[in-house]
């Protein structure tokens, strides 16, 4: 159509189109056809830029901002609703930490003391740093479900396959939000903040065993904080595993959303998990490791631990079944306990293999002792000429 001697330009705003509709062309969210059906190639008019307005899009700052102001990221970028009570909710951890490290030379002697119960202050603690490690976790997931994130443009280095999983190793999630899965990163940096704190408590446990034995009437049973150690042990070597797992897994998943487009190869990925495996296993010396627990059982039971030094030799022999020092270990830690029925079955087990073995042993050296062995032929020559000529002549 022409108006006159001017062309008529059409743009079309995609701000009331269908949602599908606006992700598909959200690089591009102002479209123009210019209707010259007479301009010739030599024209001097510029074609539209398609660059958007400067402040359209923010991936990169987006992706940065989730990973290092954590829950304020939110509010220096303005989305997401109830911003102030998430970030209300954000700074209690971060003063009740920074409280207790600028104060740490006056706390630490009430607990070891047992004037703080160790308690109330484990759980005050544990739930504000839950606290804050959820409000980063909607950081995360509003960082990718922004509609100015768009991982296309990312620099390459981060979308390349290394590239990706090294950032997903040092930031957990960010392969998922590069994507476009938000809530799976979500999870992932969940579960990477949970690691880290049983981490911290396994890094701290002789410190708070100690405490908790000087807390008296108020302390813990040692059990209930062995428990606690064991579980924290499980909880950050099932997420480191997972931690590893993620960020392999957001390169799948980015694989499927470039369809095909990424350098990411199935194949050479299995062969890589692969061989690590592989590599692992052959490195591992189970006599050598069992040796060590043991030792380490060994200490810890002059400390006062009991479950953590059974779960150690129970790990032992299993990797060392030849030895019987690791299950009588374990019977005896095991009767400790008042579990008797189960100490007696391992030593009735124990000794059964043993009569076993001696039996088996005392075939073997009466077979020995019936062997006849022979001579050697000179030496039986000599043996036979010197009877022969020791012997006495007959009549």
């Amino acid at each position: 159509a022409w108006a006159g001697e001017s062309p008529v330009v059409v743009e079309l705003d995609l701000s009331g189109s269908p949602p599908k509709a606006a992700d598909l062309l959200r690089e591009a969210p102002r479209v123009r056809f210019l209707l010259d059906a007479d301009a010739d190639d030599d024209d001097d008019s510029a074609p539209p830029d398609p660059t958007p307005p400067p402040g359209e899009y923010r991936s990169g700052l987006l992706l940065a901002l989730a990973y290092t102001l954590g829950p304020f990221a939110p509010l220096v970028m303005r989305h997401g609703s109830h911003t102030a009570t998430w970030t209300f909710v954000a700074v209690l951890p971060l003063a009740a930490w920074g409280a207790l490290l600028w104060r740490w030379a006056d706390v630490s002697p009430w607990l070891e003391q047992g004037i703080v119960p160790l308690l109330p202050w484990m759980f005050t603690l544990c739930t504000l740093t839950f606290m804050g490690i959820a409000a980063w976790c909607r950081a995360v997931f509003l960082a990718g479900a922004d509609r100015r994130f768009v991982p296309e443009r990312l620099p390459t280095r981060v979308r390349q396959p290394l590239g990706m999983v090294a950032l997903s190793l040092v930031a957990p999630g960010s392969g998922h939000v590069i994507s476009g899965h938000p809530r799976r990163a979500a999870c992932v940096f969940w579960n990477a903040a949970s690691t880290g704190v049983a981490v911290l408590v396994l890094a701290w446990s002789g410190w708070l065993w100690r405490c908790n034995r000087a807390a008296g009437v108020g302390a813990l049973p040692d059990l209930a904080l062995e428990a606690l150690f064991l579980l924290c042990a499980g909880l950050g070597s099932l997420g480191v595993l997972l931690w590893v797992g993620s960020s392999l897994d957001g390169l799948r998943l980015y694989a499927l959303r470039t369809q095909g487009r990424s350098a990411l190869r199935g194949d050479g990925l299995s062969a890589a998990l692969l061989a690590t495996v592989l590599l692992v296993l052959f490195a591992l010396q189970p006599v050598p490791l069992a040796r060590q627990l043991d030792q380490f059982a060994g200490a810890m039971r002059f400390t006062g631990f009991r479950a953590i030094p059974l779960a150690l030799e129970a790990t032992a022999s299993q990797l060392d079944p030849a030895e019987p020092k690791y299950p009588m270990q374990v019977a005896e830690l095991l009767e400790a306990l008042g579990k008797k029925d189960v100490a007696q079955g391992i030593r009735t087990n124990l000794r059964a293999r043993w009569e076993t073995y001696a039996e088996q042993l005392l075939r073997e050296e009466l077979h020995e002792g019936e062997e006849l062995i022979p001579l050697p032929i000179d030496i039986a020559t000599e043996e036979a000429d010197s009877t022969a000529a020791q012997a006495p002549e007959t009549p």
